[in-house]
């Protein structure tokens, strides 16, 4: 995947050459999970699965800290964040 094929709401992050997608929603996980294919068909909640992946999408986050959205550093229990990605 490149950036050229993600979608418009959708961010590229070259560092690991995929297409995320910040989402706000009060939800279980399992329920988060079932609604990713809403937003697009090839989308799914993130699973991080290596240092860069988790640097680059900390970073990305943190982009979006006093905005009044998120906050990467102060995440209690039963809060989710939902990250989606595309495959």
């Amino acid at each position: 995947m490149i950036g050229a094929v993600c979608p418009s709401d959708f961010t590229y992050l070259p560092a690991v050459n995929g297409c995320y997608k910040l989402v706000l929603y009060d939800l279980a996980w399992y329920d988060a999970g079932l609604r990713c294919p809403a937003l697009h068909p090839k989308a799914h909640l993130v699973v991080i699965d290596n240092g860069n992946e988790q640097a680059a999408i900390t970073q990305w986050l943190k982009s979006y800290e006093g905005k009044g959205t998120i906050t990467t550093t102060t995440a209690t229990s039963g809060d989710w964040y939902i990250v989606t990605k595309l495959v």
